[in-house]
């Protein structure tokens, strides 16, 4: 690496600048691959090459597999890549939309929700409420940066209620 070279643009610096580049660059890799994968041609393998490791595999009762590509917790997008029981890439959700949040409710557990969602972006514990609250940052339909809000009870682990609610970090401030 050259330090004595000068840029007009101004970089983060650290292990914190570095983390914030792999996020902002991950954005481009799902929509590359969604550029370069071709449906019933590409392999999980070639999955992989483009997106990288999932967090999670959803082995399906068909023999299909479900990859999540979780953006969080700065991204608004998570991605569900189906690969078919031939090993065969079949198709990729960003899943974080009105559609799935309408699919989430109260009773359902936390791997439900997960399964409809991805990982959220942060977990947050409030011990008087006896609740757990999972958040994903998304994109609303006026391109306002949103939180969805899923509440847990803690004890039975059942979704409670859900939230939505806009970023309030985004509103200008």
């Amino acid at each position: 690496m050259n330090n004595h070279r000068k840029n007009s643009v101004s970089r983060p610096r650290g292990w914190a600048g570095a983390a914030l580049l792999a996020l902002s660059l991950l954005g481009g890799c799902d929509y590359i691959a969604e550029k370069k994968l071709s449906a019933g041609e590409s392999t999980e393998a070639d999955v992989r090459r483009y997106m990288g490791e999932p967090e999670m595999i959803w082995e399906e009762q068909d023999g299909s597999r479900t990859l999540e590509y979780p953006r969080g917790p700065l991204g608004k997008e998570t991605y569900f890549v189906v690969i078919g029981a031939d090993g065969r890439y079949r198709s990729i959700t960003q899943v974080l939309n009105e559609e799935n949040f309408r699919k989430v409710q109260p009773g359902m557990t936390r791997d439900e929700v997960r399964q409809i969602l991805g990982r959220p972006g942060e977990i947050t514990r409030y011990r008087r409420q006896n609740e757990e609250v999972w958040s994903w940052r998304y994109l609303g339909g006026d391109t306002r940066t949103m939180f969805f809000l899923a509440h847990f009870d803690q004890d039975t682990g059942k979704l409670k209620r859900t939230d939505a609610m806009q970023d309030w970090k985004k509103m200008g401030h």
